[in-house]
């Protein structure tokens, strides 16, 4: 006996019981009414109650049934949408950029209708960055301006860069060039640029310059390229020196095209110099940090710097 209900206790404990239950009812109540309304009894009682119960059957039936639709249509919901932002789903995907731009018009809930396409076309294409290879972290920056002719306005530059590289794409030999950009109004011979020093992982490279002279801009152009074989943290060091007029270009920068998580700036003035500092397009301002003076300035940048964003200098000699 022990065994008969052990069993039976079994059979009504198992999940695929429960889920078959709307069917059963479903199944008895068909039965009911078609004995209902199929024979007829003798006694009309008998009738009656075949009819009663099989229509309380179809109706308990058929909430059972839709209750249970309802929850396993929640369940395979929440399935589906697990395989669907799933990140190995996600990386196959060709519509990526479809995807995003449909959540984030929900995201913006449709605040921006004349311009959300030009909204969303430059946070993809320029924030995004789905094309960059790599992005540079903690990047320093000490820059030494010197007068070294009052009368010609010639300063001399020296400006030391500090760097971490990280490659974002595995395995891959990263052709990289740095630029610098001299203006000049008559003579581009007054214009030196030397790369003092190039350091990858504290290992010395030989470093070629490529010199240009864009004579419709009246502009000295410098490069300089190098590869990155180094998966992970590549250490980069290079020092370079500029000699040229006031006269002729007044303005130092950074801004590069990649990101650029965390600066700082160090600046040194000897002469009679003085520099305005200027944010360019940042999402917030630098801070001045340590302590500065007037001939040596400290400036800080916690966060992002996007492609294109970063700072410029205004040189000019102090008026007297």
């Amino acid at each position: 006996m022990s065994k008969i209900l052990l069993i039976i206790k079994r059979i009504f404990n198992q999940k695929t019981f429960y889920l078959a239950i709307p069917w059963v009812s479903l199944f008895a109540s068909l039965s009911f009414l078609w004995l209902g309304y199929s024979i007829d009894f003798k006694d009309k009682k008998i009738e009656t109650i075949f009819k009663t119960l099989g229509n309380t059957l179809l109706t308990g039936g058929l909430f059972s049934f839709l209750v249970k639709s309802m929850q396993y249509a929640d369940l395979y919901k929440d399935q589906l949408i697990n395989i669907i932002y799933n990140t190995e789903h996600l990386s196959r995907r060709k519509d990526l950029p479809e995807i995003w731009e449909r959540v984030s018009n929900v995201l913006f809930d449709n605040k921006f209708p004349l311009i959300s396409q030009l909204v969303i076309n430059d946070v993809r294409n320029k924030y995004l960055l789905k094309d960059d290879i790599l992005y540079y972290d903690t990047y320093e920056q000490i820059i030494e301006i010197e007068l070294i002719d009052q009368l010609t306005e010639t300063i001399r530059v020296v400006q030391q860069s500090n760097y971490i590289i990280y490659p974002t794409k595995h395995g891959l030999s990263v052709p990289l060039t740095t630029s610098n950009t001299i203006s000049y109004r008559k003579n581009s011979k007054r214009v030196v640029f030397e790369l003092n020093s190039f350091n990858i992982n504290d290992v010395t490279q030989h470093i070629v310059v490529h010199e240009s002279i864009d004579e419709i801009n009246n502009q000295h152009k410098h490069s300089f390229s190098f590869k990155l074989e180094t998966l992970g943290e590549n250490r980069i060091a290079h020092t370079i020196t500029k000699v040229y007029s006031l006269k002729d270009d007044c303005v130092i920068g950074t801004m590069k095209d990649a990101i650029i998580n965390n600066f700082s700036l160090m600046i040194t003035l000897k002469g009679n110099l003085t520099v305005d500092f200027y944010e360019a397009g940042t999402l917030k301002p630098f801070t001045r940090r340590g302590i500065n003076h007037e001939n040596v300035r400290f400036y800080n940048y916690n966060g992002i710097l996007y492609p294109k964003q970063g700072y410029f200098l205004f040189v000019k000699i102090k008026n007297n």
